[in-house]
């Protein structure tokens, strides 16, 4: 019986020996409160990339990819302002958003990546403008300050046929 309190007591001293260790062990394992660093990447199942968040010369950005490894959204902040872009499957821009100083711009790209539809709103006043296959102008929509509202269509050459107001 004496045997058997010892073995019980030993018992006890053990786990409670034990217990503490792991508490001590689960404190060291704490969650820090701040991570540092210039790059986090998120990988999938497979151990693949699949987001980026960094810093690079430009300032930060963060970079989703798709199953095939390609950039389809960037975020990011440079030295002229914040930019998002959604991209197509050859991580050829669709569709942007950026902001330089104090001129917003939505832009809609085409297959090569060049900007055919611009919506923005400049200091002198919001416009649309549309540009062909060839990175061309061919026609302008805005509301001045000074004019009122302006649309011009340009041909080819860059020539205005036809103008509201007219110059």
């Amino acid at each position: 019986s004496r045997r058997l309190n010892r073995l019980i007591y030993a018992g006890v001293a053990l786990a409670a020996c034990a217990f503490v260790g792991l508490g001590a062990s689960s404190a060291e394992q704490a969650t820090p409160k701040v991570l540092r660093a210039e790059k986090f990447e998120l990988v999938d199942e497979k151990g693949k990339t699949r987001a980026t968040l960094g810093m690079d010369k430009e300032g930060p950005s963060l970079h989703l990819q798709d199953e095939n490894g390609k950039d389809r959204v960037v975020l990011q902040v440079t030295n002229e302002g914040p930019g998002l872009s959604l991209a197509d499957a050859n991580s050829k821009a669709s569709l942007t958003m950026f902001v330089t100083k104090n001129l917003p711009v939505f832009a809609l790209c085409d297959t090569n990546g060049l900007t055919r539809v611009a919506l923005l709103n400049a200091p002198q006043g919001p416009g649309l403008y549309l540009r062909d296959e060839n990175d061309k102008p061919r026609a302008a929509f805005f509301v001045s300050k000074n004019v009122g509202p302006v649309l011009n269509l340009i041909d080819e050459s860059g020539k205005k046929v036809w103008g509201n107001p007219k110059e």
